[in-house]
């Protein structure tokens, strides 16, 4: 093989192992830690700008959630039971942010499709910034790779490898002004969510003095 083929052979690898393999794997961040303080985390809005969410987590309270896709029926449930209390979240001064490998042309459509108020930003994270970020992107396990593929999902490949897809571990996270997260909450079993009323508390918990 040559050289320069070997080596973008060996990138594609590191950059692979980088994730974890499967959501069971992944570390994700905790209460205390400030992800990637120093240097920038890259999303994109729906309409294709580029955002920075550690700018975003300094400049006020926010709630950052990451879910699977639009895809999934238990991401849009849980999209439901947040938009019936984001009145109250924002009431409270936080900016909410709903983060997805998702691409950004189809965030519109799954914002109106699923009634999510303009409140609650959602965001493409189709490079894997955020959730590496956070420390809740995992590569997809091969047998689970395949089937999803099979159910024609559009999902996000890791950087370099082509062949290999990654997830986040559905989570929410509570950054205080600072950009410090103040609650966490993230489970391998992507059918289990954060409860809306223990959101609303670690959110107060988080404002008071």
């Amino acid at each position: 093989m040559p050289k320069f083929l070997l080596l973008a052979s060996l990138c594609c690898q590191l950059l692979a192992a980088e994730l974890p393999l499967g959501p069971e794997a992944a570390s994700p961040a905790k209460v205390g830690d400030r992800p990637a303080a120093d240097s920038p985390v890259l999303v994109r809005t729906p309409d294709g700008k580029t955002v920075d969410v550690q700018e975003w987590v300094t400049e006020n309270p926010t709630i950052l959630i990451f879910y699977r896709g639009g895809w999934c029926p238990y991401c849009n449930t849980h999209m439901g039971e947040l938009a019936a209390i984001e009145d109250e979240l924002v009431e409270l001064g936080y900016t909410l942010l709903a983060v997805s490998p998702e691409r950004t042309e189809t965030l519109e459509s799954f914002q109106k499709e699923n009634e999510i108020p303009d409140s609650i930003v959602l965001l493409s994270d189709r490079d894997g910034e955020a959730a590496r970020a956070l420390g809740v992107a995992y590569q997809m396990l091969p047998e689970n790779q395949q089937r999803y593929i099979e159910y024609g999902l559009d999902l996000a490949s890791i950087d370099g490898d082509e062949s290999r897809r990654w997830l986040p571990v559905p989570s929410a996270f509570v950054f205080d002004a600072a950009g410090a997260i103040t609650f966490a909450f993230s489970n391998a079993d992507y059918t289990v969510r954060i409860d809306p009323a223990d959101l609303i508390a670690a959110a107060k918990r988080s404002l008071a003095p």
